[in-house]
């Protein structure tokens, strides 16, 4: 056998080998996504069914104390209250963008599904304390600015991060003033 028939013998050898770890590689990844889209599934579910019992416990049924005009929905929590003080629709961008960021970003881990039960629980509470208060229609404009409008913005820049700290320790002193 000739020096160039031992290297195409050993070349061919060597692709062979190559395309039966590939081969082999392509599978584990299809096997490891299809269980991690398993996985994902069943978090999903699981998620459904805690942010329903979140939002029974923490809203179905409940007066709000919605001044006249206002809409009173049992989903009418904070971020759309202040909406709603600023004239903006239940579709506006502002809210659209934070249910969006609510959905794939926050519901993406099991901490962030905790922040939305523990939200669908509180923001109630918190808004039902923010409208009893002669000046609410003022507080939930400020609160538009300092929470709602910073949030979004950064949401936009992809500062997803950033945005869920923002959000989270300013809805965390809400809850915390309307407990004094």
């Amino acid at each position: 056998m000739s020096d160039i028939d031992q290297y195409r013998e050993g070349y061919e050898r060597g692709l062979k080998m190559k395309h039966e770890f590939e081969e082999k590689n392509i599978v584990e990844v299809v096997l490891n996504s299809l269980s991690y889209t398993a996985d994902a599934v069943d978090r999903e579910l699981t998620l459904t069914d805690e942010a329903k019992r979140g939002y029974k416990d923490g809203v179905e049924g409940k007066d709000f104390n919605a001044p006249e005009g206002e809409s009173n929905s049992g989903g009418c929590f904070v971020s759309t209250a202040c909406c709603e003080a600023m004239g903006l629709s239940d579709d506006c961008e502002e809210l659209q963008t934070l249910r969006h960021f609510r959905d794939t970003y926050l519901l993406a881990s099991r901490e962030g599904e905790k922040e939305v039960a523990a939200y669908y629980a509180h923001s109630p509470r918190v808004l039902k304390k923010i409208r009893s208060e002669a000046n609410s229609r003022e507080t939930l404009r400020r609160i538009y600015h300092e929470l709602v409008v910073p949030t979004v913005k950064m949401i936009h820049r992809k500062e997803y991060a950033a945005a869920h700290t923002h959000y989270r320790t300013f809805v965390r002193d809400l809850c915390s003033d309307s407990e004094e």
